[in-house]
């Protein structure tokens, strides 16, 4: 941790991941009445340089400039305390990866950075956009196509602009890579590539129902 730019790890977790005898900071926020709902919510933007503004966390509330329309909600399925939700599709410009038959699960976490899946099914969308790794030629990167996933029964769709991104290398040479990424594990995690197109609340207002909304982020 010496050489990173942060000071730690938040976690947010449904109540049921804290250890015994604890208080998680979503409750002692609102036992100490600093916030009255049992919510919070997650704005992502790209980065565009140092020092840019790389988004915002609310406790407690929503800022409505961070979303356009109205949230989708979902519910987190029961279990492990994590934000585990239900996918029923993945596919690419419109074509079915076959990837969620008949269903597959995500974990929505703002502690990861790309979209990680399960190695034969981020293959599978490898293939559609006509690659077999993550690292791809830049000139290929205007023409990536639109990904979709089906969650709730509504398609939330991220472009080139989510999920593939631009750097120098140590050359100085310009490199592109995917922000898709293969798993040893059978399930999915949205990360900030996807995030960054949707404004995020996680709602927990009924403990025993808790549930996820997303909305089209706001220019």
């Amino acid at each position: 941790m010496k050489k990173v730019k942060f000071d730690g790890i938040l976690g947010l977790g449904l109540p049921s991941l804290k250890f015994a005898g604890t208080v998680s900071v979503l409750e002692n926020l609102v036992n100490k009445k600093l916030i009255t709902q049992h919510i919070f919510s997650i704005r992502m933007t790209p980065r565009k340089g140092p020092g840019a503004d790389a988004g915002q966390i609310i406790f407690g509330g929503l800022n409505e400039r961070h979303f356009l329309g109205k949230h989708f909600y979902v519910p987190v399925l029961s279990g492990k305390g994590f934000w585990n939700i239900s996918m029923s599709q993945i596919s690419v410009n419109g074509e079915d990866m076959k990837a969620c038959a008949p269903q597959c699960f995500a974990f929505v976490d703002a502690g990861t950075t790309d979209i990680f899946g399960p190695k034969d099914e981020i293959m599978k969308i490898y293939a559609a956009v006509n690659t077999t790794k993550k690292q791809i030629a830049c000139y290929k990167v205007k023409t990536l196509p639109v990904i979709s996933f089906v969650i709730g029964g509504k398609s939330f769709s991220i472009t080139r602009n989510n999920y593939a991104y631009e750097y120098l290398d140590r050359r100085g040479a310009k490199r592109c890579d995917l922000r898709l990424e293969q798993s040893d594990r059978n399930t999915w995690v949205l990360g900030i590539a996807f995030m960054e197109a949707y404004h995020t609340v996680f709602d927990i207002q009924d403990f025993n129902k808790p549930k996820i909304g997303f909305a089209s982020a706001a220019p």
